[in-house]
């Protein structure tokens, strides 16, 4: 996977231009997990949103097949669609039917390679400019994020100055799902980032360092996210397992 990250101005609502290209001459078995993002992704200049996984995939990559995505933030996308965002949770659509605006928008930008970075960043640039975000659920989001999921409810309506409900309310409508499913999926994302990186030997204190309580409860909140083993040889493509 190659990506691009996006300008400055972005930042706060984008996390990257991300691209995958099969040049082999069989199909990779990519798994796809959860990381609390909703993106657009591009195949074959078709345009399609794809929603906030709740659980992990596996896409088969074929060859020559070339994806090209957006990704943005939790909670960006539902001020942009001005909708429930919840209701594409774990769904693909085509852009078109959804919003009809914002896909004459970018479909001129997405329709060919090379794509142009720099002409995405001031499209996007100008969107942001047009909509008014609830910049409590933004916030919230990054504490969320920048704790690897670990903060507790009460620090969060300490640090926030909201109650428990009124959390529970923007997170329900602007990231599709509540502030303990989504902090549940950003460990587990902040942990496979970390494996990612550092592998999986030493596999018990790597996730007690995490905020797990021990192995097993890894494991078990592993399995009910990607439905396998971290050490199952179809992770092997991120933890070099093989």
């Amino acid at each position: 996977m190659v990506k691009q990250k996006p300008s400055k101005k972005l930042s706060r609502y984008i996390d990257t231009y991300w691209m995958i290209e099969n040049h082999t001459n069989r199909s990779i078995d990519l798994p796809i997990v959860p990381d609390g993002c909703i993106d657009i992704v591009v195949k074959d200049s078709d345009i399609f949103l794809v929603g906030l996984m709740e659980v992990a995939s596996i896409k088969p990559i074929y060859p020559c097949d070339a994806y090209f995505g957006i990704r943005f933030h939790p909670a960006v996308m539902t001020t942009l669609l001005q909708r429930d965002i919840s209701t594409f949770n774990d769904k693909i659509a085509p852009l078109s039917s959804i919003d009809s605006n914002l896909y004459r928008v970018l479909a001129p930008l997405l329709s060919h390679q090379p794509y142009d970075f720099i002409a995405l960043d001031k499209q996007f640039e100008l969107l942001f400019e047009s909509v008014t975000f609830d910049m409590r659920i933004l916030d919230l989001v990054e504490m969320i994020v920048l704790s690897g999921g670990s903060i507790e409810m009460e620090a969060l309506e300490e640090q926030c100055g909201l109650s428990s409900r009124q959390i529970e309310r923007l997170f329900h409508f602007h990231v599709g799902l509540t502030p303990k499913k989504f902090a549940r999926i950003m460990r587990f994302f902040d942990t496979h980032k970390y494996l990612t990186k550092e592998g999986i030997d030493n596999l018990c204190l790597k996730v007690l360092h995490k905020g797990y309580y021990d192995q097993a409860h890894f494991n078990r909140e592993y399995k009910a996210l990607t439905g396998i083993h971290p050490t199952s040889e179809v992770m092997s493509i991120f933890y070099n397992t093989k």
